[in-house]
């Protein structure tokens, strides 16, 4: 305290912008001058690219639809990435039959019990691979397991949905995302 007046001092913390090393007063927001508008810049550019999410399928028929399958699996049951060289689609519908089973069952986090029937099944056939990010927790979002990429086979296939936390959903997102994790084919094909 300074003559009556209270003064508070925030630290300053660095510009976000990868190899920026310009140092921002506390509210001063996120980037430095030259790099505030260049994330905007670059998330205009590749939703262009990409379209409107009505563009991509999520509309009000799917807003319906994914509240639904989130109504019937509430919680985060671990996320499966798939492995292209194994997966089919044969192999996909007989693994969300199992996991209506478990739901039925009660039994929606046996993805980590091993001796279980969705275990047992990823154990024969190695289909996905199990991420246990946010295990447990409400689910939000319905995420596609193997990106559709504009395909309405892969987009509406309820086999091909699982329920996930927003936090899980991004984390996958961004490592379908990035290049150097993409599969090589556009999409598995059907057997």
């Amino acid at each position: 305290m300074r003559g009556g007046v209270h003064v508070t001092f925030a630290p300053k913390h660095s510009c976000r912008a990868p190899g920026c090393s310009v140092l921002l007063e506390a509210g001063a927001g996120a980037y430095c001058p030259p790099h505030t508008r260049a994330p905007r810049v670059e998330a205009r550019r590749v939703d262009r690219f990409r379209g409107t999410a009505h563009e991509r399928g999520y509309t009000s028929e799917w807003s319906r639809e994914s509240k639904g399958f989130i109504a019937q699996f509430p919680i985060c049951m671990g996320v499966l990435i798939p492995d292209l060289m194994v997966w089919t689609r044969t192999l996909a519908e007989q693994f969300h039959a199992l996991r209506l089973i478990a739901r039925e069952r009660g039994q929606l986090l046996d993805l980590s019990k091993p001796g279980s029937g969705l275990s047992d099944f990823l154990e024969a056939f190695p289909i996905y691979r199990v991420e246990f990010w946010d295990l447990s927790r409400p689910a939000t979002v319905v995420d596609h397991i193997i990106p559709h990429r504009g395909d309405p086979e892969l987009f509406w296939a309820v086999w091909n949905w699982q329920p996930l936390t927003k936090r899980a959903h991004d984390r996958k997102t961004a490592k379908e995302d990035r290049p150097s994790l993409k599969p090589t084919a556009d999409k598995p094909s059907a057997p």
